[in-house]
């Protein structure tokens, strides 16, 4: 049987990025990270093994390769690269390694490429021939493989052995020095520990794993050819052909983390101003180091935003929950860490395809694999291989719309998980308010959500908890929703009024001075409309980046943009969205009419998007596939501005989206508060306009 196991260090891969295309890194990945391992039966079997340990497969073999721990991270940064790496950085909202930008003047992009190439047909002992600089890539690369192989091979064989019975194990690692070994061990039992923290004494805790040579050990040898008790080899007989999979179980009992605090604070900015400051209480330091340290080592963020934590309490323990946080309040991260801790698969019901796409991206950018959506973006081919794998348990996370509890054959496959043992932890519905707005309106499919989830998604025992998110829902809203979906009373948490306000995000409205006749013929009127619209479009650019500078200075911002539309290499600086109501190309206030005229500035780079939330279509539609593209192009800053439907607007968290523009009044106040809210979400002043 083959595997595939590494890691990756995000802030290493970047500057060799630099260099080369991310092609020859995933070429190099593709031709090292394969394995075997000898002496390990063709028949495993887990259905016994702890749940605990199911859990920590799952972390471990979230991506192929996935971004290494901070552990791992210092270990390897430090002994590679010296006194070119100086610890890493928690003080801004993101963890990030200090690498010396020295190593850059040492690396040639030819030289890189060939030693790259070459390095994944010559073994390991020829290296040493190379360059210093290439030595120092290969064997950063080269750790971080090794050790990803081996943990996940000792992690099968514990799963092998169901662990639950065993009281202790001893691993002796042959073909490793000292320290490589150590760093393994120490790593995993950090993993161990920060679970078993979490549990309540009804489970059956992780035991530490020790690297001895003592006589009764389980001796595992990596790329030599010792008597063992296996052997873990590289091995590319079939790329195609390896064992993928994440492990389903029951739900795991966790303690209940503690309870939110909300204290009122007074500010005296020249005039008294009352403000609630929340915080998380945990009811010991251990529950706060665990959930910190799945924080920090999987997602790398320094720390957890107001609400956040709240929502995962309630959730972790398995209640039903309607999270209310602002936009750019990190909502996603409240289900992904619960996802990531239960065994099982977490379905997430999402309204519109671009929102599926860029929750996707943002996981695979958190170096997540096993996860997938099903949707219009897909050709037929691609769902139903997408189904088949969530059905074979290849899936942590999966994205839908609630148009596919529609269809029979994938309530089937549903159903069919749970004869296969592929268990699920929860249902999430994000942008959640769309039960209500939409349910009772265009897509009554949503009223039925509930009833979908309950009848389809099978945990193994008991029922999946729900989790509700949205950002623009008012309090009759929610509990709209709360009865569509059939959730207890107390499931609802939010901030107070004051917290759900977004200060960078600034509002104008700017009136049209045409007078146009109602009884002119709806095409005149429009044209005239449109004309008027378009002029004061054109002066509004004319004038954002004096506006937004102004904006920059009532802050205090001592380096404001000197030039907004600024382009570094082939990456945009800064960037705006401008929502049109139609998709026409006729009407002046549709979107591929509108950005022709705008692609005339010399200053935008300019894409379009419209597309539906039903991913019913068996056909991938051209437009649709233009509209995929075209978001992948902003995301990345090639594009800096995007026209669009407001089927866009819940698809997009992008930081340095400074401005929205509304060509018309949007369908109610809390669409336009969710569409603007696009914008400022690196906290920086932003714009927000409505045209009428």
């Amino acid at each position: 049987m083959q595997f595939k196991g590494g890691y990756v260090i995000d802030e290493f891969e970047e500057i060799l990025l630099e260099f080369v295309d991310k092609k020859v890194i995933d070429k190099f990945y593709e031709s090292k990270l394969f394995f075997k391992v000898v002496n390990l039966t063709e028949n495993l079997n887990f259905i016994d093994s702890n749940p605990l340990l199911k859990i920590v497969w799952n972390i471990i073999n979230r991506g192929e390769p996935t971004r290494a721990s901070l552990k791992i991270t210092d270990y390897i940064l430090t002994k590679n690269l010296g006194k070119l790496y100086s610890g890493f950085n928690s003080h801004g909202s993101e963890i990030k390694f200090q690498i010396d930008k020295k190593i850059k003047n040492e690396i040639n992009s030819e030289n890189l490429l060939k030693s790259l190439e070459k390095y994944s047909v010559i073994p390991d002992f020829e290296i040493n021939e190379f360059k210093n600089i290439n030595l120092l890539i290969y064997s950063v690369l080269n750790d971080l493989i090794t050790i990803g192989q081996v943990q996940k091979s000792i992690l099968l064989i514990l799963l092998h052995y169901n662990s639950e019975k065993i009281v202790n194990f001893n691993f002796n690692l042959i073909g490793l020095d000292h320290s490589l070994s150590n760093i393994i061990f120490e790593d995993l039992n950090e993993l161990f520990d920060s679970i078993n923290n979490m549990v309540l004494p009804s489970e059956t805790k992780l035991n530490k794993l020790i690297n001895s040579k003592s006589s009764d050990t389980i001796s595992i040898a990596f790329n030599t050819q010792e008597n063992c008790n296996y052997k873990i080899e590289s091995n590319l007989s079939d790329k195609n052909n390896y064992l993928y999979f994440i492990l389903t179980d029951r739900r795991i009992s966790y303690k209940e983390l503690g309870n939110s605090i909300a204290n009122l604070k007074t500010k005296k900015n020249g005039f008294l101003e009352n403000e609630f400051i929340y915080s998380f209480d945990y009811k010991d330091v251990e529950l706060k180091k665990s959930m910190l340290y799945f924080l920090h080592n999987i997602f790398r963020k320094s720390e957890f935003r107001a609400g956040q934590e709240a929502i995962i309490n309630r959730s972790l323990v398995g209640k039903d929950v309607i999270g209310l946080l602002p936009t750019g309040a990190g909502k996603s991260l409240t289900y992904q860490i619960c996802s990531i801790l239960h065994p099982g698969v977490t379905i997430v019901i999402d309204p519109i395809n671009s929102l599926m796409k860029d929750q996707y991206d943002k996981l695979i950018d958190n170096k997540f694999t096993k996860i997938d959506f099903i949707n219009s973006f897909n050709t037929k081919d691609e769902k139903e291989k997408n189904i088949e794998n969530l059905t074979l348990s290849k899936y942590l996370i999966v994205f839908i719309s609630p148009e596919r509890f529609q269809i029979e054959m994938f309530r089937s496959s549903l159903l069919h998980c749970f004869y296969n043992n592929v268990f699920f932890s929860y249902a999430v519905i994000d942008e959640a308010h769309c039960v209500s707005e939409w349910g009772h309106d265009f897509r009554q499919v949503y009223l039925n959500l509930g009833k979908n989830i309950k009848n389809y998604c099978k945990p193994k025992f008991d029922k999946l908890p729900i989790i509700a998110l949205t950002a623009t829902a008012s309090f009759d809203v929610l509990a709209d929703v709360q009865r569509e979906l059939k959730m207890p009373e107390d499931v609802i948490i939010s901030l107070s009024t004051d917290a759900m306000d977004r200060k960078e995000l600034n509002f104008q409205v700017i009136k049209s001075n045409s007078i146009i006749s109602n009884n002119i013929p709806f095409w005149d009127r429009e044209k005239n409309i449109g004309s008027s619209k378009y002029t004061l479009i054109t002066k509004l650019f004319s004038t954002l980046p004096e506006k937004i500078k102004e904006l920059e200075n009532k802050i205090g911002n001592l380096n404001p943009n000197t030039d907004f539309f600024k382009k570094t290499g082939n990456t945009y600086m800064n960037a705006g969205l401008i929502f049109c109501p139609t998709k026409s190309d006729s009407l002046k206030n549709g979107v591929p009419f509108l950005a022709s005229f705008l692609e005339n500035d010399k200053n935008l780079e300019v894409g379009t998007f419209f597309g539906g939330g039903d991913d019913t279509n068996v056909v991938i539609n051209p437009i649709d596939n233009k509209s995929y593209q075209n978001q992948i192009d902003f995301i990345s800053n090639k594009t800096n501005l995007m026209v669009a439907t407001r089927a866009f607007g819940m698809g997009i968290d992008k930081p340095n989206i400074r401005y929205t523009i509304h060509y018309t009044f949007p369908n109610s106040v809390e669409n336009f508060y969710q569409e603007a809210g696009r914008s400022g979400r690196n906290r920086q002043p932003s714009l927000s306009t409505i045209i009428y």
